[in-house]
């Protein structure tokens, strides 16, 4: 894949077909990234930039430089997120005319695509499986159902459907018994009200599947942390564990996300934020950094297996 990549005209943005490509045959009898828990990737193009693609191998690099691969994947994760603090938040990356394809833009992300790279990164580093390919390839399962591209709604919109598909394909553990958790509410339509907020939900049908999708997800049983409980339960929550902000916003279950990471003893969250636009620490221990934030109600939080 790397090798494909590299030897095509890179135009702006660059699409790389994936599809019947003699020298993937080696590859694909290696065991994929995240082949193992439950995912099979389905990858038709991938639609970058070559400036993506550069980035991507100089983390690679750094990080194979500093033997990061002997290193525990938690840690991985904190020190990846790190590396791309700066980087400008940027959304609706993913939107794109015409048929839903993996796109990868690693010089600007949103909260869930922050967390999503650094997820894939880590997990290329960990298991020297580095070519752009298994990149991609890491980035389909995290992202789609099962991996598998095949139209908008493939794609893990919900973060709690993200959670529970990554769940399922053994990848994250939801933690649902941290001191002084409560029952989630789960009641989504936020989507299928709302379509005109969304460039491809253009069509009856794709809202009618989104409805679906909706009504699937309500019976999950996730357990939510509230804002008031957070700090006791700070020691339970470890660097490298997935946070996401649980919302009041009627119709929807998270409004952001991020990388849990301790400093001074203290939670605070590695994420993409609109505070600053770009990837940054919270200033303010997780607990304090919520407090004022009336349509947040807690956090849910998932470990890396």
């Amino acid at each position: 894949m790397k090798t494909l990549i590299i030897s095509i005209l890179v135009i702006m943005p660059l699409i790389v077909s994936c599809k019947n490509n003699p020298s993937d045959n080696q590859a694909q009898e290696t065991e994929k990234a995240f082949t193992s828990n439950g995912c099979t990737p389905s990858i038709n193009n991938i639609i970058t930039y070559e400036e993506d693609i550069s980035i991507f191998e100089d983390m690679v690099l750094t990080f194979e430089n500093m033997g990061y691969d002997n290193t525990p994947l938690s840690e991985i994760i904190v020190a990846v997120g790190m590396h791309l603090e700066g980087t400008p938040y940027v959304a609706s990356t993913l939107e794109i005319e015409g048929d839903e394809q993996l796109v990868i833009n690693l010089q600007g992300m949103d909260c869930t695509t922050f967390v999503e790279y650094v997820l894939a990164l880590s997990h290329s580093i960990k298991t020297r499986k580095t070519s752009f390919g298994d990149f991609a390839e890491n980035i389909a399962c995290i992202r789609y159902r099962n991996g598998a591209i095949n139209g908008y709604t493939s794609r893990l919109h919900y973060f709690t459907d993200w959670l529970q598909n990554n769940t399922e394909k053994g990848s994250i553990s939801v933690i649902n018994d941290l001191p002084g958790s409560i029952p989630m509410e789960l009641n989504l339509n936020f989507m299928s009200r709302n379509p005109h907020l969304y460039q491809q939900l253009s069509s009856e049908a794709l809202v009618d599947s989104m409805k679906i999708i909706e009504t699937r997800l309500k019976d999950l049983p996730f357990q939510y942390l509230p804002k008031t409980s957070i700090q006791q339960a700070e020691d339970k929550i470890l660097d490298g564990d997935i946070i996401a902000f649980v919302t009041t916003i009627e119709g929807l279950d998270v409004s952001h996300t991020g990388i849990a990471i301790h400093q001074n003893e203290r939670l605070h969250l590695l994420h993409a934020s609109t505070r600053t636009n770009q990837v940054e620490i919270t200033p303010l221990p997780l607990s304090e950094y919520l407090s004022p934030l009336g349509k947040v109600s807690g956090i849910l939080v998932a470990r890396i297996n």
